[in-house]
């Protein structure tokens, strides 16, 4: 597999009882947002070259989830909608179960972009090219998250290599860098990872725009450990400072 971080999940999505990890790091959210009522409005509503008939019926629809919606029975046939990311007010009714719907179905767009952002951070499209890919087995994909984390380990590194990428048995895609701690000279590999397939779609912040970063061997006294989840500026922040040499804890080593 060449350069996996360029292109969405190429495996499967995972049955859930598949690998001994969370289930939901395999899933795929993107089935069943596309159909009914909701669905086709939605649809209407993200098409920015819309015809004058869906225009026509998307406004009619539209006025009428608002008067619903006003006089109480949106709320009440519908109910609250929670967990929208970006905002802790609920959604609500009709108009509320639009958004959810809208929400949905950009979310792999939403989640392409914030792996185009790892990809930037890590020099763009022909860097990622000359990265080797690494595959891991099903066996090897369990053992990586022997610490409930998944972490790559210096076995997985060449010699002459100080950053790897690939893509999981369960489709999240990965890079890692090896790296030195300035203060005490041990070499530590940072996993820079989703922690969700990129068609696992979520209204909270857990689905596959979620970037994590973790070291292994453990690290009690790094400021990384104290950041339970990252988003993808975090992380690709994270690695331009490793490639530029600005970290004030680490620094990129090559394996000998």
């Amino acid at each position: 597999m060449s350069a996996p971080l360029l292109t969405p999940a190429i495996r499967a999505p995972i049955p859930s009882n598949q690998f001994s990890v969370p289930y939901f790091v395999g899933g795929d959210d993107t089935k069943g947002w596309h159909f009914g009522l909701f669905g086709k409005v939605a649809e209407w509503d993200l098409d920015a070259d819309k015809s004058s008939l869906s225009a026509h019926c998307l406004f009619a629809v539209k006025k009428l989830f608002n008067f619903l919606d006003s006089v109480g029975i949106g709320q009440c046939l519908i109910g609250h909608i929670y967990g929208m990311r970006g905002t802790s007010e609920a959604l609500i009714g009709f108009n509320g179960k639009l958004e959810q719907y809208k929400y949905f179905q950009t979310g792999v767009e939403r989640n392409r972009l914030a792996r185009e952002k790892i990809v930037a951070a890590l020099g763009g499209e022909q860097a990622c090219r000359r990265i080797r890919s690494v595959e891991l087995s099903s066996r090897e994909y369990e053992q990586c998250w022997s610490r409930g984390n998944f972490d790559l380990t210096d076995t997985h590194f060449n010699r002459g290599e100080s950053i790897v990428q690939g893509e999981t048995p369960a489709g999240t895609k990965f890079g890692g860098l090896r790296l030195t701690e300035r203060t005490t000279n041990r070499v530590f590999i940072a996993t820079i990872s989703q922690s969700r397939r990129e068609t696992h779609i979520a209204l909270g912040k857990d689905d596959g725009s979620r970037w994590t970063i973790t070291l292994f061997p453990f690290c009690p006294n790094s400021e990384i450990t104290d950041i339970v989840a990252f988003n993808a500026d975090e992380a690709a922040h994270f690695i331009s400072q490793i490639f530029n040499g600005q970290h004030n804890e680490f620094i990129q080593s090559t394996k000998p």
